[in-house]
């Protein structure tokens, strides 16, 4: 009999460089290895497309576009999250009782208004702690209309895990540092699973490396903030080699990383180059810009 599963990505599934996102692609690669059919729903900007492999590895594919402008004014309800609202995944979803796994809390909209049908089994899956993420964002952006954005983000962020966890949702969750604060009587519903990596360990050559390396999704504002910040107040005098990569950079940036003979930037690297760069890194100061910070937060 075949197995069906439904995953619910706030973007599309890639290997490269966004943890979340990454772990969700090799997931679903070692899912469908195990002949389970997979029903991907992810939501997108502009006109996006889904990778050749990821449309190779799953049964079908659904996107549905992110409105920005879907500004929720409840207090439970984080921007991301309403962002994220599409009746058509609903309904979608609806048409069968296969079990979802919903990547993030960005993703869960769906379990938000209990507009799902009840005979089906659902997951959240969390990669990192989104109220002390977003809390973290807060305190480093430089930006004031964004440090209150993200200072609300944070708070909702609390207010809506609470409310899944009310509704009796159960968690897996990669890493113990995102459920250190949750009180003890509700553990029962979060369940440890490691990050799905996809790749082999990294055994870096003895010695200090080649060059230091940040990398992340650079098409994110944030993300490409801290790279400018790392070349304009670190690498501008420290001659150390600096090697930037992710996806997407702006013209911007990969200008600023050519200025100086000892900076450099990748753009859009696969999972091969990728994986060189991490293994010819400094492996004590190798940097990236998509680790959660480890920082206490009253989630519950």
């Amino acid at each position: 009999m075949a197995i069906h599963l439904h995953i619910v990505t706030s973007d599309f599934p890639n290997g490269v460089d966004n943890p979340q996102l990454s772990d969700a692609f090799f997931l679903i690669k070692a899912l469908s290895h195990q002949k389970i059919n997979i029903h991907l729903h992810s939501f997108v900007l502009l006109n996006e497309e889904p990778s050749v492999q990821l449309t190779e590895l799953c049964s079908s594919i659904s996107f549905y576009q992110r409105d920005k402008s879907n500004i929720s004014f409840k207090a439970d309800l984080p921007y991301h999250v309403s962002t994220r609202s599409s009746q058509k995944l609903i309904d979608r979803l609806n048409e069968d009782t296969f079990p979802v796994i919903f990547i993030g809390l960005s993703s869960s909209y769906p379990l938000y208004g209990n507009q799902l049908r009840s005979d089906r089994k659902f997951v959240v899956r969390l990669n990192k702690n989104e109220a002390a993420y977003y809390h973290q964002l807060a305190a480093l952006v430089p930006w004031k209309g964004k440090k209150v954005h993200y200072q609300i983000e944070a708070w909702r962020m609390r207010k809506f895990l609470k409310k899944l966890i009310s509704k009796k949702i159960s968690f897996f969750y990669s890493s113990d540092a995102i459920v250190q604060n949750i009180k003890p009587h509700i553990t029962s519903q979060f369940n440890s699973l490691a990050l799905f990596t996809g790749m082999p360990p990294v055994f870096h050559q003895p010695g200090n490396g080649h060059f230091c390396l940040f990398y992340g999704r650079l098409s994110d504002e944030e993300t490409s903030y801290a790279a400018s910040w790392l070349l304009e107040h670190v690498f501008n005098t420290l001659e150390i080699p600096f090697v930037i990569a992710g996806s997407d950079p702006s013209p911007e940036l990969e200008r600023a990383a050519h200025v100086r003979s000892h900076t450099c930037l990748v753009s859009n690297p696969s999972d091969k180059e990728m994986m060189e760069l991490i293994n010819d890194s400094a492996p004590v100061i190798a940097l990236t810009a998509t680790a959660t910070p480890k920082v206490k937060s009253d989630i519950i």
